[in-house]
């Protein structure tokens, strides 16, 4: 049941919002309505603490990995402004290596940089598998695919981030994805470990030029699923190079494509397949999607969540933040916010398709 947040229930801390931009204009031209809605989620966004944010779908027509092309470069940046304006920095988002079908760099680079599964398949991305009719309507449906961060996608892909960044003079850059463990076999690429030594370098890149620029970096990862190894040596590294952590408390399966039956069966499909297939990919996924973020199941067991923000304060890390997409439930909320309250640490509010207004009751 949806249940909004009481503004006077979310405990302090440095809170983060990670926002949809598609909720407010898909707009190619500057929106006057896109302002006032913005200024409003800001300001609500100041109130109850939210002190970082990331954007995601703000790409022009969901070309995910066309990251210099925004729907409209003044909203964006009057976006950026507006948040900065209430002491919220902004962080730019990416997804290590997933890219939209539709995109220019798909289309023009996908012989040479996709990901090469059994029988030289592509593999779906995430967004193909899982979140087609749940996270985006239906005239936004788009299919995503992987690149190797072994071949040449890596400098692409760096080279774009660092422009956005610089010419909307965002905090940092947040990177998506990171629990991938894929054996790519494209031996163009490199040997049998290229995948996972590229992502390595991608990161280490990443926190070597926002260093450089004075800004942070946010590192993303899905370390409260039970799939995912916690942490194993690629997680141990950018532990070390993140800024920011942010932990997502669901109980479905990490993305694993190795280790994981069912998003093998799904990514050793040919992605064309996969794409032809989403109807009834669709109606199977909104009966299973919704049970695998069900954090119902984790918010009855909080000592769980704390073992993992405890883990993670073992490395160091002190500006963590707690992601579930069931806020909006009051049972999952308000043990959450007790684990925040404990360990001293912040909470993700996820807009989904609902904005920051209609989530939180201002009492």
């Amino acid at each position: 049941m949806y249940e909004r947040i009481n503004s006077k229930k979310i405990p302090k801390g440095e809170h983060m919002l990670f926002m949809m931009y598609n909720l407010y204009s898909k707009s190619k031209k500057p929106d006057k309505e896109f302002k006032k809605m913005i200024d409003k989620e800001m300001q609500i966004a100041k109130k109850i603490g939210i002190k970082t944010m990331t954007v995601e779908s703000n790409f022009s027509d969901f070309r995910v990995g066309d990251y210099m092309d925004v729907w409209n470069s003044k909203n964006y940046k009057y976006l950026v402004d507006s948040a900065h304006k209430n002491g919220i920095k902004v962080f730019l988002y990416t997804i290590i290596g997933e890219v939209a079908k539709h995109s220019k760099v798909y289309q023009k680079y996908h012989k040479k940089w996709a990901i090469r599964g059994p029988l030289n398949l592509r593999y779906s991305g995430f967004n193909s598998i899982m979140l087609q009719g749940i996270a985006y309507e239906k005239d936004d449906e788009f299919a995503t695919f992987v690149f190797c961060p072994g071949s040449n996608w890596k400098k692409y892909f760096l080279k774009q981030i660092f422009e956005v960044v610089d010419k909307y003079d965002l905090d940092g850059i947040y990177i998506d994805r990171l629990s991938y463990r894929i054996n790519c076999r494209d031996k163009r690429h490199g040997d049998k470990n290229h995948f996972k030594e590229g992502v390595l370098k991608i990161v280490e890149e990443v926190s070597k030029g926002l260093k450089k620029r004075k800004k942070e970096f946010m590192a993303v990862d899905l370390f409260g699923k039970p799939s995912v190894r916690f942490p194993d040596k690629i997680v141990e590294k950018y532990l070390d190079l993140a800024d920011y952590i942010l932990i997502e408390i669901v109980p479905g399966p990490g993305i694993d494509m190795e280790n994981n039956p069912l998003q093998k069966f799904y990514a050793y499909f040919a992605a064309k397949a996969i794409w032809k297939s989403r109807k009834l990919i669709k109606i199977i996924t909104k009966r299973l999607v919704p049970n695998l973020y069900n954090s119902l199941s984790i918010s009855k067991d909080p000592k769980r969540v704390e073992n993992i923000i405890n883990c993670l304060k073992s490395y160091g890390q002190t500006k963590i933040v707690t992601f579930s997409v069931d806020f909006t439930n009051k049972e999952i909320f308000d043990s959450v916010s007790k684990v925040a309250k404990k360990t001293k640490t912040g909470l993700c509010f996820v807009s989904g398709r609902k904005k920051l207004s209609e989530m939180i009751m201002d009492k």
